[in-house]
């Protein structure tokens, strides 16, 4: 477990709360892909290229599309980036967030791409990992340590 002490807003006094290393890992994961993901969809939208799909030769581009998907996906990174550290702060809106820019981008998918199956189990599995990384630790389980 990591400890992380947060003054208590009402009386100042110090709480110590742990959170799970993997949810740690988790979360700086998916922090590190939302900041690529801006990159990426930052050039594609500046420059009209997808490096990644170029040097792996992969067709159709993955972050190439119209122009309003490769706007909002910019702007659910950007999103996901306030949610985690909401998380890292503890602070429960920072997973209701994590879930709305997750149905935000699923909604998206769906309306570009009709063949959306696999987008709809990734986006469930998504949720669903995170909330169980957010209820592991025994007693010190980070759900009920969020404010």
């Amino acid at each position: 477990m990591i400890e992380f002490i947060q003054n208590d807003e009402r009386d100042s006094d110090s709480l110590v709360k742990k959170r799970h290393v993997l949810l740690t890992l988790y979360l700086a994961f998916v922090a590190f892909v939302s900041l690529h993901e801006v990159g990426l969809y930052l050039t594609a939208i500046i420059f009209g290229k997808d490096p990644i799909s170029e040097a792996l030769s992969i067709s159709p581009p993955l972050f190439l599309g119209p122009m309003w998907l490769m706007c909002v996906e910019t702007l659910v990174c950007i999103s996901d980036l306030v949610a985690i550290s909401g998380i890292f702060k503890w602070r429960k809106w920072g997973f209701w967030l994590y879930v709305c820019n997750t149905l935000v981008s699923y909604g998206c998918w769906a309306t570009y791409d009709q063949n959306h199956i696999d987008n709809t189990i990734f986006s469930i599995l998504e949720i669903s990992i995170f909330y169980g990384l957010l209820s592991i630790g025994g007693k010190n389980k980070a759900w009920p340590q969020l404010d």
